[in-house]
């Protein structure tokens, strides 16, 4: 390796993909493909679709390989791998890589591209930034692709440990770092909630994405920092710089170890106060992540993932056997499984969705679950079916009426009779609650609640919906106040009538996963918390060093402010003084 001295220190910040710090050597990776745009004649596109589907086939095989080889000890990765072949089998990029190299003669590469970016342009109109991600996994078959296309396929191997640097990674290149040889990676692109990033994380290889042109700004043998903490990168780092991060990696180790130890402790206050402390995951491969992490049971599966980039909407028994591995793994434990959340900006399959102004108050989640009947029976099947074989609670999500959660009840009792006049066994007694993420809801929650089994609250829709601000838009986002005195207000509503009902009340948004509200959210009654599995073992440790009774005193204090400035000063001095470990500066 070629090392050169430092140059000229600079920060570049990006997203924090896989927590941990690293300090090495980088090696930059090329791992796009090149190829031309070629014009043919008609008499070649023959030979050349030939040569498209040989790649094609190649590309499966290597995948099937790649599956095969990490089936043993990284089982929970192969789906992500079955995925990818789904999508070479797709139509939606094979078929139409086709069909535009006959039409417009040329060749398999450029066909390809313009087949990628078709689909791309069909992803770059959702918002839901978990939706959005799965873009990435395409990209990343059609770059396999191309590289097979081009004869290209090379596994570098490299003497001493080194953090790579590339465009983006691919779940498979991920899960091929030998972890000997690599310290972490960064990339220009990519997002937190990537296939990739998720391997990283559980694979605990420190990741930074999302750099902009990092591959541009580093040469293989540059001295780097990569804080997957934060998200930054220092390149050419002073002595000073080297030292500060030298020794936050011996406290992070320390901290890690410490955090770790109460992953899978149980979730109680000191005066014995129990919570249920659960993971949000919206693709089965994160199970790993979730189970090591502590968490008992799923409070959150997002379902949209498998409705998306495909040209046809997944079958029943497709849904069925996702839903029935995931109960499995998770066995004893619950899972609570969102119905889709599917239209405004999320279009399932070749399910036609209106051109809406505003999406996000139109026709979407459980009012398009409605209008689709056929498509939301098809899940409700697929979900029965698999809630006889595991603990499943279903979640209708975007309730906003009575009238709504009657309409959805009444659907799932037709689909009930349905399995039973077809003689197929299913979850006769499946625990169904409901999502409270409109203020709507929250005014008639006391009549919701002799319609359900539990609540769940979703904060981050709540919040924009009860404020009016888009988090998204850079001119109000600063304004979204999780400690706004309204949002607060409405848990509190929330949970005094769901008690009532003597149903218990969660919190998945992501107020859940952050330990300065914590102390306030427990005093407010909530009996579960769902969050990002990296959360919980901190989560826990909060718990088990906190009172009950104090948290009560807490909530009731707050709900007597006029502002956030004022909840947030409060809250900021209860943290200070009951956990001055944690806390030793104002919020």
């Amino acid at each position: 390796m070629n090392i050169k001295q430092c140059e000229k220190t600079c920060e570049v910040s990006g997203l924090k993909a896989s927590p941990g710090i690293v300090i090495g050597r980088v090696v930059v990776v090329d791992n796009c493909a090149t190829w031309q745009r070629i014009r043919l004649l008609r008499e070649e596109i023959p030979p050349e679709i030939l040569r498209f589907k040989v790649a094609i086939a190649r590309t499966e095989h290597q995948l099937m390989n790649i599956r095969d080889q990490f089936t043993e000890h990284l089982p929970d990765y192969s789906s992500i791998i079955n995925s990818h072949i789904l999508i070479l089998k797709d139509g939606m990029i094979s078929n139409q890589t086709v069909k535009i190299m006959e039409k417009e003669l040329i060749n398999a590469e450029w066909a390809l591209d313009k087949a990628l970016q078709a689909v791309e342009v069909r992803f770059a109109r959702l918002t839901d930034p978990y939706i959005k991600e799965r873009f990435n996994d395409i990209r990343h078959v059609v770059e396999r692709i191309y590289r097979l296309l081009g004869g290209e396929e090379k596994v570098e191997e490299f003497a001493e440990k080194v953090i790579l640097v590339a465009r983006d990674f691919s779940p498979e290149d991920t899960l091929r770092m030998n972890q000997d040889r690599i310290l972490g990676f960064m990339t220009d692109i990519g997002g937190i909630t990537s296939h990739t990033a998720i391997v990283a994380r559980t694979l605990g290889i420190p990741a930074v994405v999302g750099l902009g042109n990092i591959t541009g700004q580093v040469t293989t043998g540059d001295l780097v920092i990569l804080d997957g903490n934060s998200g930054r990168v220092f390149l050419h780092p002073t002595a000073d710089k080297l030292n500060f991060y030298r020794e936050n990696q011996i406290r992070q180790k320390r901290f890690s170890e410490q955090i770790n130890f109460y992953a899978h402790l149980p979730s109680e206050t000191i005066d014995g106060l129990q919570i249920q402390v659960k993971a949000n995951i919206e693709i089965i491969d994160e199970v790993a992540l979730a189970v090591k992490h502590g968490a008992f049971g799923i409070g959150l599966f997002r379902s949209e993932f498998y409705y998306l980039g495909s040209t046809e909407p997944p079958s029943e028994d497709l849904l069925f056997e996702l839903y029935h591995q995931l109960l499995t793994r998770l066995a004893p434990f619950p899972v609570t499984i969102r119905t889709f959340d599917l239209g405004g900006d999320k279009i399932a399959g070749n399910v036609s969705s209106p051109d809406e102004k505003n999406p996000a108050l139109g026709l979407r989640a459980i009012r398009f679950s409605l209008q689709e009947g056929n498509l939301f029976k098809t899940q409700l099947r697929a979900l029965l079916r698999a809630g006889f074989h595991g603990h499943l609670r279903i979640l209708f999500p975007m309730i906003s009426s009575l009238e709504e959660l009657l309409q959805a009840k009444e659907v799932m009792e037709e689909v009930k009779e349905g399995l039973r006049r077809d003689g197929l066994p299913f979850g006769e007694d499946i625990e169904v609650g409901i999502m409270i993420e409109v203020p709507s809801a929250v005014a008639v929650a006391d009549e919701l609640a002799r319609e359900v089994d539990f609540f769940s609250i979703g904060t981050n829709d709540l919040i924009q919906y009860a404020l009016a601000i888009d988090r998204g838009n850079e001119n109000v986002a600063h304004m979204y106040e999780p400690l706004h005195p309204a949002v607060l207000r409405m848990i509190s509503q929330v949970v005094e009538s769901g008690h009532k009902m003597g149903i218990d009340v969660g919190l998945c948004g992501e107020m859940a996963g952050d330990v300065t509200y914590l102390p306030l959210l427990l005093g407010l009654g909530i009996d579960e918390l769902s969050m990002h599995p990296l959360a919980i073992p901190y989560i826990k440790k909060m718990i088990r060093s906190s009172k009950a009774g104090d948290m009560d005193q807490l909530a009731r204090e707050t709900l007597t402010f006029s502002t956030a400035a004022e909840i947030r000063n409060h809250l900021s001095n209860y943290l200070s003084d009951k956990y001055p470990d944690e806390f030793g500066s104002p919020l």
